[in-house]
């Protein structure tokens, strides 16, 4: 934060009225994080609005396309291989009388699946999530991702 400008809810509380509506795009927050911003608005008197129809999305039409780099098996260095990996992961999920496991740190989801990628400044992950079943799995991607490369 820069000395001497106000912090968001500052501006906020400060230059609109209480009753304005407040627009939140839930999909750029964690959970907690958003719970935190509806609670201080609902308690200072606005409205909030958690829509995913995101104004920017409307106005900004020339957007050019999200450039990501694209996800790598690095094998070399891993140490054991998914099948083994995903494998131990399965024997977990049935030792718990589980049906799946799902995965959203970045890090688990690369060291399971030995998979890399540059997306991230000065991290080798990916964004994503990993859902292993007793039989099968899925790996979610971001649909503007390129397609995985090996």
């Amino acid at each position: 934060m820069l000395e001497g400008h106000k912090k968001w809810f500052e501006v906020i509380k400060e230059d609109y009225p209480t009753d304005s509506v407040i627009g939140i795009d839930p999909r750029l927050l964690t959970a907690d994080a958003g719970l935190l911003r509806v609670s201080f608005l609902e308690k200072a008197g606005f409205k909030v609005d958690l829509s995913i129809d995101n104004i920017v999305d409307h106005v900004w039409v020339n957007r050019p396309a999200s450039a990501k780099p694209p996800i790598f098996i690095h094998e070399e260095w891993a140490g054991k291989s998914i099948t083994e990996k995903v494998g131990w992961v399965r024997e977990k999920i049935q030792s718990k009388k589980g049906n799946a496991a799902i995965f959203n740190g970045l890090s688990e989801i690369g060291w399971i699946l030995n998979l890399r990628s540059s997306e991230i400044p000065h991290n080798p992950f990916f964004k994503g999530v990993l859902i292993i079943r007793k039989e099968g799995g899925s790996l979610y991607l971001p649909k503007s991702h390129p397609s995985l490369n090996s």
